[in-house]
């Protein structure tokens, strides 16, 4: 039963600032830790504690989440300081180059804070004690963490991906093109989950994400699986039947401009199949 172990945790706040800061303006960040964790969340400002009601799995998430944002009040300006222990089977960590980082965070922030909207997600920037401070080519990175679920955490790197490649090409597609690389992290490789990934033509592209990318979010709907372009290369990531979906679908939409799509989509048209009216 998924709900056997669901229950009552709470946390004691140490001052009037961090709950202030949990709760957020009009109650935003509240509400944003609750539907990130999928937990209730209640803040006993008398008591100075805030109260998590879920599954043991939602309740950790939650209480990592509030114990991250507290970490983020305390850093200001400066990246939150994770030892190894603390990046668990809900974060993924982002190497960013250091000159592409401001990209990421926009003006004050503003463009992380509307993709931790966007995909449901907690993100701020970290240091992780012990870990290499360069890249492969030798330079020098700065560190995202995602927190949320894993198909969440994956679209939400996705399109931190895609943006820092439109700003430095081959930055990611260089590596999946020489190793198969997929940037993925290892526990989220759990069962038939991963990545498939697919090299677009350059014109096929922009008829993909369509406008104001409204094909590529109906293909993910329709697919459940995660789809987005980095460069030039569509990535899908979710289970083997997710993948196998958004791949006919991809193949189908794109058939009119590459003439070999079209015979890898038709048994959508040929074969008895649940997702087709």
């Amino acid at each position: 039963d998924a709900t056997c172990d669901y229950g009552v945790e709470t946390m004691d706040l140490p001052d009037k600032e961090d709950m202030a800061f949990i709760c957020g303006k009009g109650g935003a960040t509240v509400k944003r830790i609750a539907c990130v964790s999928a937990c209730k969340i209640k803040l006993r400002s008398e008591a100075m504690l805030i109260e998590v009601l879920g599954t043991s799995l939602q309740r950790q998430r939650a209480m990592q989440c509030v114990k991250f944002m507290i970490a983020q009040r305390k850093a200001k300006n400066m990246a939150v300081v994770l030892n190894e222990n603390e990046v668990s089977n809900d974060c993924t960590i982002v190497d960013i180059p250091i000159y592409a980082m401001g990209y990421v965070l926009g003006i004050r922030g503003a463009t992380l804070r509307t993709m931790e909207e966007h995909h449901n997600v907690i993100m701020f920037v970290c240091e992780v004690i012990g870990a290499a401070k360069t890249d492969a080519t030798g330079g020098t990175i700065e560190r995202l963490c995602i927190v949320g679920d894993r198909d969440r955490r994956r679209s939400a790197q996705l399109e931190v991906m895609s943006s820092i490649e439109s700003q430095l090409p081959l930055h990611f597609t260089g590596p999946w093109r020489e190793h198969g690389e997929t940037f993925e992290p290892s526990c989220d490789r759990d069962g038939d989950w991963g990545t498939l990934a697919l090299e677009l033509l350059k014109d096929e592209l922009p008829f993909l994400n369509g406008a104001n990318c409204r094909t590529i979010k109906a293909l993910n709907r329709a697919s459940g699986c995660v789809i987005q372009t980095v460069g030039e290369v569509a990535f899908l990531s979710g289970t083997r039947n997710q993948r196998s979906r958004a791949m006919d679908y991809i193949c189908l939409t794109l058939s009119p401009l590459r003439e070999g799509f079209f015979p890898l989509a038709k048994h959508l048209f040929e074969e008895e199949r649940v997702d087709r009216t």
